[in-house]
């Protein structure tokens, strides 16, 4: 499918639409083109309007973890992801 919107018209089976657009190989292109694909609209940003949070940096090098839990438990999920990361890493 390297050739998703190539053409004009793009054929049915190349065409990226609000059904598909989120899902492998349509997202790749649509994820470049969501402007193009979703309504959206620019939203002004005031830069003198801005909200300073407070911040609470934790050192997970030196916390206190078990080995049997990890601090960030990606791999249950990864299966359930459509990346073209994953794609890659199971071929």
């Amino acid at each position: 499918m390297a050739g998703l919107m190539q053409t004009f018209p793009p054929r049915p089976d190349e065409q990226v639409t609000l059904a598909n657009w989120r899902t492998y190989p349509f997202n790749v292109w649509a994820f470049h083109h969501v402007r193009e694909i979703v309504p959206s609209a620019d939203i002004a940003n005031d830069p003198d309007a801005v909200w300073h949070l407070p911040c609470a940096p934790v050192d997970l090098v030196h916390s206190p973890q078990s080995s049997e839990t990890p601090i960030f438990a990606t791999e249950p999920i990864i299966p359930q992801m459509a990346s073209d990361e994953n794609l890659r890493r199971n071929r």
